[in-house]
């Protein structure tokens, strides 16, 4: 997976880990936000099918601030790509 956005938040010993792309069939962009614990090292994958979940892409912003994870921009597959300018927020 190249391009994926990561972030670290210390005081939770947890890393987030957003998009990115691989030479898959449906262009290879991702939309999966994984948990990496530190401490442990597990991984568990945040949200799942009922979540709702930014577009597919690579190449964002991601940072964990109070609690919160925000996202910015990136670039989103449709049959060409796309970059984006929008913000999300985890919590």
């Amino acid at each position: 997976m190249d391009s994926h956005s990561a972030a670290v938040d210390e005081p939770k010993e947890t890393m987030y880990i957003f998009g990115g792309f691989s030479n898959k069939k449906d262009g290879g962009y991702s939309n999966h936000l994984w948990k990496y614990n530190l401490e442990s090292s597990e991984w568990s994958l945040i949200g799942g099918a009922s979540s709702i979940h930014p577009l597919k892409r690579a190449g964002s912003a991601i940072t964990v601030a109070e609690n919160n994870i925000y996202m910015f921009g990136g670039i989103i597959f449709f049959n060409l790509d796309l970059t984006a300018s929008n913000l999300y927020l985890k919590y």
